[in-house]
């Protein structure tokens, strides 16, 4: 059975097919399920004879969303013998949608003992494609043959690893053996706002009301450190929002104001009054940002900063924030993370995480000693970080003042006669300028001091 089915999601279905396609396939459906795990189940479940053979085009949130969670786990009753993941050429397969694509081969019947597993990763073009099948060594050097029982259950989440390498799963099993963060932390989303919420506006300091905070987004968040806000909410109107994430009721951080944890080992002489089910260890929070190509954790206290749910926000309930955010800002947790517990990335340009990819973070044994260490090594780093942060506009003076006269354009001042700026401005502008190319490099708000460049040519 070869296959490239539909990828339609379940919402954009006619609502009459969707209540007869979640009938129909009641034990794998989920609120959003792709339309091509119903291939996919059907063809396993159905279309194949004892001892077929599947070989399928599917997106790659079979592998790793919640939507073929069940489905996922069905498929543990057949033999899947190669995998290849096709995300670093999603735009030249399908250049005109988002979707990642995968290849999954399979055979009904029930996985034996010691059963091996091909994960072919690596490949960034259709022609490597073409080469990892006509040319044995090539192929060798992006092939991994895995334990398929042992790759199927490294996942914390359930989550195919699609990524993973032989020489990774020894490392990888050692870190999924450690306790996991969500024993000493508690993630979620922040506020989301709603349609009908109307707690915020532009920030102006000298405007700003005793009930306004900084209100953040996730480009805010930087590795250690929070970037400056642009806009306030007003914490009186709370309740209009979809979901107050932990700024529905600050009763704990108001109770200990001013007593952040100063020893990285967490304080629990705290009043416990307003929060259910955990007490924080800490009156500071994490801040990570949901879509970003690496973990990143930035420490702030949520009586002064709040955030949208473009952002998670993690409640410390051992050691101090400063010492979490440490942890989780690490390049082993980035590398467990990455290969384990990211929805997806686009092109290298962006991955998704969820509070359950925090959650399942190898948590390290940590002396006490080390801790406090972490700790200091946190407020450096985030004294470090708040240094060298400019924006976009900072940025380009910053690169163009030594000897470079030009007139601005653009955002960088020039004015057009309409709406638009029209190309005989541009020209006339060009006789202007004393040098025709300049290439500038703008180190802007993006989390990590991650830099962006643009190539400004002359007409």
């Amino acid at each position: 059975m070869i296959g490239n089915p539909p990828f339609v999601r379940n919402e954009r279905l006619p609502p009459d097919d969707r209540m007869v396609l979640s009938d129909i396939f009641a034990s794998i459906k989920s609120t959003n399920t792709d339309l091509s795990t119903y291939f996919l189940y059907s063809a396993m479940r159905y279309w194949l004879k004892d001892d077929g053979v599947l070989g399928m085009v599917a997106p790659i949130g079979i592998a790793n969303t919640g939507m073929a969670e069940q489905l996922r786990i069905a498929l543990r009753k057949c033999s899947i013998f190669h995998i290849v993941s096709l995300e670093w050429m999603a735009k030249e397969i399908f250049p005109d949608a988002d979707i990642i694509p995968m290849l999954i081969f399979a055979r009904k019947e029930a996985p034996v003992k010691e059963q091996k597993l091909t994960i072919v990763t690596g490949l960034r073009h259709k022609a490597e494609l073409r080469q990892a099948i006509t040319e044995e060594n090539f192929f060798k050097q992006h092939a991994s043959q895995l334990d398929y029982e042992k790759w199927l259950n490294l996942s914390p989440t359930g989550d195919w690893p699609l990524e993973v390498t032989a020489l990774d799963m020894p490392i990888l099993e050692k870190l999924k053996a450690q306790p996991a963060l969500g024993t000493a932390v508690k993630a979620s989303f922040a506020v989301k706002q709603g349609a009908e919420a109307k707690t915020l506006r532009l920030a102006v300091e000298t405007d700003r009301k005793e009930t306004e905070i900084a209100f953040l987004r996730g480009q805010h968040v930087c590795a250690f450190s929070l970037a400056s806000d642009e806009e306030v909410v007003d914490l009186s109107k709370i309740e209009q929002v979809s979901d107050a994430s932990i700024w529905k009721d600050l009763s704990f951080y108001r109770d200990n104001q001013g007593q952040a944890d100063q020893s990285g080992l967490g304080r629990y002489d705290y009043k416990p009054e307003g929060l259910v089910n955990h007490h924080p260890s800490d009156t500071l929070c994490c801040f990570v940002p949901e879509i970003y190509v690496t973990l990143l954790a930035a420490v702030g206290d949520p009586l002064e900063v709040c955030a949208n749910n473009s952002v998670l926000v993690v409640v410390p309930l051992k050691y101090s924030a400063h010492v979490i955010a440490a942890i989780i800002n690490s390049r082993v947790a980035r590398y467990f993370a990455f290969l384990l517990s990211r929805s997806a990335i686009l092109l290298r340009r962006r991955s998704t995480w969820f509070p359950r990819a925090l959650k399942n973070l190898p948590l390290p044994d940590l002396s006490d000693d080390q801790a406090k260490h972490l700790h200091r090594l946190a407020l450096d780093a985030n004294a470090l970080s708040q240094g060298v942060q400019l924006d976009e506009i900072d940025a380009y003076l910053s690169m163009t003042a030594a000897g470079v006269t030009m007139t601005k354009a653009g955002f960088l001042g020039l004015k057009g006669s309409g709406e638009t700026i029209d190309r005989d401005e541009l020209v006339s502008v060009s006789r202007k300028l004393e040098t025709t190319r300049l290439r500038v490099t703008a180190v802007g708000k993006s989390p990590a001091g991650s830099r962006c460049a643009e190539r400004f040519t002359a007409p």
